[in-house]
């Protein structure tokens, strides 16, 4: 039987206690690779979230994804996970972790007369066009880096001058993203997306463990961003 006759019912119920009320399931297209070649499949995303659409948790057989736009502090934010993660644990008796992984999206929304550039190191504002102008209205630079643990982080830096840029993978989604001023047309907006995850070769989960490695991811997350992604004058505003 699939996840959605076995474990799913039983899951949005938990789910329903931790504030997870409104179902937003849909089905959504994903590209599989076969012998005959790339091949469309329907499959459904199996999404529950909270009734002010400021958190939501995304379920398949593979993964369980946290996501929340009203972030205050890691250890609130972790606890709320481990809620999740432990009922999902409870209903299917036990999971095997496989890979763990954090993701930031931080949003540079600049003032009349003032450019998102600023606010990130020159590795990451892409190349100055001296002798043509650029036609194009997105910017996309991304870095990928492998840390001697096996680790990996993917720096993303995605901008527009016409409005906020979402990853794409993120594009769809159904959450507010809370209070900001508008983008200004011509002046533009930029997202930096951090994405920081592990292999765990298959352990057990145990919510003490599992919160001790993410508190190493968002650290590294951390110092890399203030030491090598964002300015002086990011930092003076944002800390």
């Amino acid at each position: 039987m699939g996840m959605d006759q076995t474990y799913l019912p039983e899951i949005q119920a938990k789910l329903r206690t931790l504030g997870f009320k409104n179902n937003v399931t849909r089905a959504v297209a994903h590209i599989a690779m076969t012998p005959a070649g790339p091949q469309q499949q329907i499959l459904p995303h199996y999404e529950f979230q909270s009734v002010d659409r400021s958190e939501s948790v995304v379920i398949n057989q593979e993964f369980v994804t946290y996501q929340a736009t009203k972030y205050t502090t890691f250890t609130a934010f972790i606890t709320r996970l481990m809620a999740v993660v432990e009922e999902v644990s409870i209903v299917t008796k036990g999971l095997t972790i496989l890979k763990i992984g954090l993701r930031y999206i931080d949003a540079i929304i600049p003032l009349q007369d003032e450019s998102w550039n600023k606010y990130v190191q020159a590795g990451f504002a892409g190349v100055a066009l001296t002798s043509m102008s650029p036609v194009s209205i997105h910017h996309v630079h991304q870095v990928v880096a492998q840390f001697p643990d096996g680790a990996v982080m993917i720096i993303r830096i995605l901008a527009n001058s016409k409005e906020l840029p979402l990853p794409p993978d993120l594009a769809m989604t159904k959450l507010l993203l809370g209070n900001q001023r508008p983008v200004l047309d011509g002046v533009g907006a930029a997202t930096i997306d951090m994405d920081h995850f592990c292999d765990l070769n298959s352990v057990e989960f145990d919510s003490a463990e599992i919160t001790k490695k993410l508190k190493s991811l968002k650290d590294t997350i951390q110092r890399v961003w203030e030491q090598q992604v964002v300015t002086p004058e990011a930092l003076g505003i944002w800390k």
